[in-house]
């Protein structure tokens, strides 16, 4: 189901998608989840969201280093870091960076 919707949103932006495993990529360095609920305990944020998350709102010390979501629609922290450092390798291999 979730294939086929992907499909065809891809097919309506009338340019070809790649597609990134990034969970191994993220694992290849370094990355060890401990857990793929929320860092941010949701009794402690006003309408359980990540705009609020601070080290004071953490389920453990470091979630956010540890965790993939932050809240149960965002990424955390670190997740963010490792893609955009990620996008950064690919753009260089490229050569678009230069």
């Amino acid at each position: 189901h979730h294939a086929s919707r992907a499909r065809a949103w891809t097919n309506g932006l009338g340019e070809p998608l790649t597609a990134v495993d990034s969970m191994r990529h993220f694992q290849a360095n370094g990355f060890a989840v401990s857990n793929t609920s929320q860092a941010c305990d949701p009794t402690k944020t006003p309408d359980d969201t990540a705009l609020l998350c601070s080290p004071a709102t953490y389920v453990t010390p470091n979630a956010d280093q540890t965790y993939i979501f932050a809240d149960d629609l965002h990424s955390t922290t670190r997740l963010h870091a490792l893609f955009a450092q990620f996008i950064e390798q690919q753009i260089a291999r490229s050569g678009l960076g230069h």
